[in-house]
């Protein structure tokens, strides 16, 4: 009884060291994309901090503004929650396509 009782508590125990070991391994992996994360964010923020209002009156004055534009105030949309306009996609008939162009343009 007490050998069954040995063995249980060795198999437990080279279980929770796998276990262990599989979240270190997945913790050491978060930590590498932080750190290489991390730079970008921390130009992201200082580039913020030197946004003026007059920038982003410039923005909404574009008709028609380059794709790298659209993006960023389609990824401030999603992040704020806003939702998209929805259009007829000029490239299939029929289809409804989002638009958060005009979404940026009323916030």
């Amino acid at each position: 009884a007490a050998e069954e009782v040995s063995q249980a508590v060795a198999a437990e125990e080279e279980s929770a060291s796998k276990k262990a070991q599989e979240v270190q391994a997945v913790k050491d992996d978060a930590q590498r994309d932080l750190d290489e994360a991390l730079p970008a964010l921390d130009l992201a923020v200082q580039c913020l901090k030197k946004l003026k209002t007059d920038h982003i009156r410039e923005v909404k004055a574009l008709t028609n503004p380059p794709s790298g534009v659209k993006l960023t105030c389609e990824t401030v949309c999603i992040m704020l929650g806003l939702r998209p306009v929805k259009k007829n996609d000029p490239n299939t008939p029929g289809k409804k396509i989002d638009d958060y162009w005009e979404t940026s343009q009323k916030e």
